[in-house]
This record gives C-alpha cells, structure tokens and sequence, in this order.
C-alpha cells in the first residue's frame, strides 16, 4: 500500500509526512533515514 506524498513527503493533511519504511518510497535503511534527515529539513525552513 502506497500513501499519496508529494515532492515533500507530505500528504494531503497539511503537516503529515510519512518517512521511512511508511512512505512506501524508500528501498533500503540507509534511503529510509535519509527521508527523515529530508523532512526533518523541510519541517524546520517552515518554522
């Protein structure tokens, strides 16, 4: 089952962002703590 995320992560619900294994979208652990890192970015140029 994949979410539907845009180029963020985020879904439709303003503020949720689905990383990791979750997404659907990572393949391996290193990708998966890489999108974290990524949202953990865009969640803080948006504070």
């Amino acid at each position: 089952m994949e979410v539907e995320l845009d180029e963020h992560l985020e879904t439709c619900l303003k503020g949720l962002y689905i990383i990791g294994d979750g997404s659907g979208v990572t393949h391996s652990l290193s990708h998966a703590s890489a999108s974290g890192v990524y949202v953990a970015r865009e969640i803080l140029q948006n504070i």
